[in-house]
């Protein structure tokens, strides 16, 4: 696998007033120093000098004249020194390391500044962490951001890799979702791996049969080992989908709408216990699906999706129910026209329309035949 890391917030914390409070006049005023702080951590110049079109020579006149005297050498320092008092994230450099030593093959892929990338190695630590990457690619002399999809498909061509066997992850919601609609499977970075509750998932083989073996979220897997995910469609009378949006810290898609739900069905669960659970978490609602089957299953690189199909109870106001503040932003009800011109827009997550249309077009009936068998 290769794994595509982004820089600040990630690996280092990047914390602008954090990094003005080493290089601020000792004894000033904190207060004024945080207003300073916003206007020389301005995105408008970071940005451009993230792009490479500007130096921080050319910037340092424009902020000078909008903070105080006794800033401005401050500005020139930080502008030129800001890197060498980042703090490592914790876990971080041992998860990098342990990836490492697992036979992994390690990337870095940041906005960030000509300046960054002509002099990190001078500072000690982040020489050793990022000596650990097979390959790093900095945007400043490239001219060209994230989310853009063609620095993604720079880094892809530089180094020779498959999207597919690719895991990129970022602390940008734009960029993660930039990622994942250029075939590259992204996580948005919410703490290290290393340092989290490890869910477990049943591994199972081709024939979809239990190996005994478990599989964990967010950690490599080996060839062939295959999991089972879950999603739902619940339709209102007037046949529309009761669809979800994604919390902004969800690993995937960030902020997009999505079907009524789906999640990964977890180690010792059935495919029914784990859509009942997944709608109970994160909408409230209890269902029994003992004896339902569901109505399609589609294979996709990393196991077995089966997508279950249901009325939703009658009368149901999508304003009363309990939604899982951690999972969902919102909910609502959308025909099938709408949802495939949000695919088209962006702010739904990109199924195939195909998909969509299956959904719609399979929840009032059961199989493939327009006849019962005879």
């Amino acid at each position: 696998m290769n794994y595509i890391f982004d820089f600040g917030n990630v690996l280092v914390r990047f914390d602008p007033y954090l990094i003005m409070a080493h290089f601020a006049p000792e004894g000033c005023d904190d207060a004024r120093m945080r207003r300073a702080a916003d206007v020389i951590f301005d995105r408008k110049y970071w940005d451009a000098l993230d792009r490479g079109t500007v130096t921080e020579e050319e910037i340092l006149p424009e902020i000078k004249s909008r903070i105080p005297a006794e800033f401005h050498e401050t500005a020139w320092t930080v502008l030129t020194h800001w890197y060498e008092v980042l703090p490592e994230l914790p876990g971080m450099r041992d998860y990098v390391r342990k990836l490492k030593e697992e036979g992994h093959k390690l990337y870095l892929l940041s906005n960030i500044s000509v300046r960054f990338e002509e002099h990190y190695r001078e500072v000690p630590e982040l020489k050793s962490l990022l000596g650990m990457f097979d390959g790093i690619v900095c945007t400043g002399k490239l001219h060209m951001v994230k989310p853009s999809p063609e620095i993604f498909a720079y880094i892809i061509e530089k180094y020779g890799l498959k999207r597919s066997e690719c895991r990129f992850t970022d602390d940008n919601a734009d960029n993660v979702n930039a990622a994942e609609k250029a075939g590259i499977r992204s996580d948005l970075f919410t703490g290290c791996p290393m340092l989290k509750p490890r869910e477990a998932w049943d591994v199972y083989d081709i024939d979809r049969i239990p190996t005994g073996r478990l599989m964990y979220r967010a950690e490599p897997s080996a060839e062939g080992d295959l999991h089972v995910v879950v999603h739902l469609g619940l339709f209102d009378r007037e046949g529309r989908m009761l669809i979800q949006r994604r919390q902004l810290n969800k690993s995937g898609f960030p902020g997009l709408w999505d079907v009524t739900l789906g999640g990964s069905t977890t180690a010792g669960e059935t495919s029914q216990e784990s859509v009942r659970r997944e709608l109970f978490e994160e909408l409230g609602l209890d269902i029994d699906f003992t004896g339902v089957r569901p109505y399609f299953t589609m294979n996709f690189p990393r196991g077995f999706d089966d997508y279950y199909l249901m009325d939703a109870p009658e009368g149901l106001d999508p304003k009363s129910l309990r939604l899982q503040e951690a999972e969902v932003m919102d909910v609502r009800f959308e025909t099938e026209e709408k949802i495939l011109s949000m695919i088209d827009d962006g702010t739904f997550v990109p199924y195939h329309k195909s998909v969509i249309m299956m959904m719609f077009e399979n929840r009032v009936r059961f199989g493939a035949h327009t006849e019962k068998p005879i």
